[in-house]
C-alpha cells in the first residue's frame, strides 16, 4: 500500500518521471473506492496532502460553475486566439513531435491510460505553448483516454496550465521539455522505455538528440516546431489579449 511503502518518499519522488514516484490513487479516488479523507487520516506527508487540497479546490469550482464552465474561458480574462489545426493536433496525440518528453508522455497515455501529473504538465504545455493550439482539444483527448479521468480535475489542470484558470499560471509561464526531461529523467530511461527510436542514443543526449554526433535516430520525428518562434507567437497572442489597442 501506498501509505506504507511509498508515502515517505512522496515529496522527493513524485515528479521524477524514471520512478515510480506518485500515489496511483487518483482513479481510485476519481471512483470512490477511497476517499479523500480516509487518506489524510492515514498518510501525514505535507505533499501528498497538498494534492489533495487541490482536488478539492477543482471540485470546489465544478460545484458552482457546472461541467459546461469548467471547459469555457473565464469571463474576467480576455479571450486567446488560440489555433486549432487537425494536423497539428495528431502528431501531438501520437508522440511524434520530435521533442523526446512529450512523445514519451502521449505514447504511455495511449498505451496504458495514465501518466504522472509531471508528463501531463508537460504535455499540457506544449500543447498550449508550442503548438498553441486550444487547451480544450488536449482536454478532451485526456478525458477520452485517462483511466482516472475526472471532470473537475481535468478541465481545471487543463485553464491552468493553458493561463485561462480561475488561479490560472501566468502566461509567460512556459515549461522547456529539454530541461524536464534533464531534470526529471536525468538517464532517459523513461524516454527510452516510450520512444524506442532512442534507445541507442547516448545519456547527454537522449533529451536533445538533434545534438547528438550524426543527428538524431533516422527513424525519430523531426522536431514539429521552432521553440523560439512558437514562444514569441503565445507571448504577443497574450500581450495583445491583455492590452487591446483602444479604436
Amino acid at each position: 500500500m501506498f501509505a506504507e511503502t511509498g508515502a515517505a518518499g512522496y515529496a522527493a519522488d513524485r515528479n521524477r518521471l524514471d520512478l515510480d514516484g506518485t500515489s496511483h490513487l487518483s482513479a481510485d479516488l476519481h471512483f470512490g473506492t477511497i476517499s479523500p479523507i480516509r487518506l489524510t487520516q492515514t498518510i501525514a506527508d505535507d505533499a501528498f496532502r497538498r494534492q489533495l487540497a487541490w482536488r478539492d479546490w477543482a471540485n470546489h469550482q465544478l460545484h458552482w460553475r457546472s461541467e459546461a464552465a469548467l471547459l469555457a474561458p473565464v469571463p474576467r480574462l480576455p479571450a486567446i486566439a488560440w489555433r486549432d489545426d487537425a494536423a497539428d493536433l495528431a502528431v501531438w496525440r501520437d508522440g511524434n513531435t520530435g521533442f523526446p518528453t512529450v512523445d514519451a508522455a502521449m505514447r504511455q497515455l495511449a498505451e496504458t491510460g495514465w501518466i504522472a501529473n509531471r508528463a501531463r504538465l508537460i504535455a499540457a504545455s506544449f500543447l498550449t505553448r508550442e503548438l498553441f493550439l486550444d487547451w480544450r482539444l488536449g482536454a478532451r483527448y485526456f478525458m477520452r483516454t485517462l483511466v482516472d479521468g475526472d471532470v473537475a480535475n481535468n478541465g481545471s489542470n487543463w485553464r491552468w496550465v493553458a493561463g485561462v484558470g480561475t488561479d490560472a499560471a501566468p502566461y509567460f509561464r512556459i515549461l522547456d521539455p529539454t530541461r524536464q526531461g534533464h531534470r526529471f529523467d536525468p538517464d532517459g530511461a523513461w524516454v527510452r522505455q516510450w520512444v524506442p527510436e532512442l534507445r541507442g542514443v547516448p545519456d547527454a543526449f537522449v533529451h536533445r538528440p538533434w545534438d547528438a554526433p550524426g543527428g538524431p535516430p533516422a527513424a525519430y520525428a523531426s522536431r514539429i516546431v521552432d521553440r523560439a518562434m512558437a514562444r514569441e507567437r503565445v507571448l504577443s497572442a497574450f500581450r495583445a489579449a491583455r492590452n487591446p489597442r483602444t479604436p
